[in-house]
């Protein structure tokens, strides 16, 4: 099968772009030091607790067209690739129902190299992980049950960090309480009272918790859940006091 890809919306084949060389399977690093310590044998390993941005390159061409044709196609994707400024959506053929977060790093060379050889090399950098896209949509807690709760089910190896959402409603400051357990250890969480009706986004990716009221963002300092380590983790609202709405979106993940 040929390879294709989608960058900021605009797949290549839709501007009759084809890839000019099959890519290799890019995977994250991960972040790490080797440090030698004078008088000490072997090297300390220093864990920076992260992953590193991914470089990608794309070997792009044109279809051979009539000269005229050719012109206005290398136009279009010129223009293609000049409005898509900072990290955007990236897909492509051989990770279907997932997507990336990328951004293109060497326009100005591509923009010349097109115009004159109508073929071109286009450099992203792009965020560790692929995203399973049905992650990516939020999943609404059943309020009607007397505890609710939802079983999630991470399938990678590696954990995720997902997106609580909590939406209260009018009425005196009540804290939020709820909890997670995974592989039979459980954690529960306290969020402080919030009144009136906002959403209470909890990012674990981000670390932040912040309460949004219509255009108005409060920020609090308080303990966020870490991840969802992969196989099953269940979530519990231990107190659903004017609480109207639960949900979560999971951002499934991996390399």
């Amino acid at each position: 099968m040929s390879y294709d890809f989608t960058f900021a919306g605009i797949e290549l084949s839709s501007l009759h772009g084809v890839t000019t060389e099959r890519p290799p399977r890019e995977v994250a690093e991960y972040d790490f030091e080797l440090v030698d310590i004078p008088g000490r044998s072997g090297s300390e390993y220093i864990d920076n607790k992260r992953y590193k941005n991914v470089p990608m390159t794309r070997k792009i061409g044109l279809i051979q067209r009539p000269a005229t044709a050719q012109d206005t196609i290398v136009e279009s994707l010129i223009e293609w690739l000049a409005y898509s400024q900072g990290y955007q959506e990236f897909e492509d053929s051989d990770h279907p129902n997932m997507v990336t977060y990328a951004v293109l790093t060497n326009f100005a060379e591509v923009q010349t190299l097109l115009r004159r050889y109508h073929k071109a090399t286009l450099k992203f950098s792009r965020v560790p992980f692929w995203y399973k896209k049905s992650g990516l949509e939020p999943i609404s807690l059943d309020l009607s049950q007397l505890t609710p709760r939802i079983n999630l089910y991470n399938p990678y190896k590696i954990y995720s960090e997902p997106i609580i959402t909590i939406h209260t409603t009018e009425g005196s400051p009540t804290p939020v309480y709820f909890q997670l357990t995974h592989n039979s250890v459980t954690k529960n969480y306290t969020y402080p009272g919030v009144s009136g009706d906002v959403d209470m986004v909890i990012d674990c990716e981000e670390q932040v918790l912040k309460i949004v009221n219509g255009g108005s963002v409060t920020y609090y300092n308080n303990e966020i859940p870490q991840s969802l380590e992969q196989g099953w983790t269940l979530f519990e609202l231990t107190d659903i006091q004017r609480i109207n709405s639960v949900k979560i979106t999971p951002r499934w993940r991996c390399l």
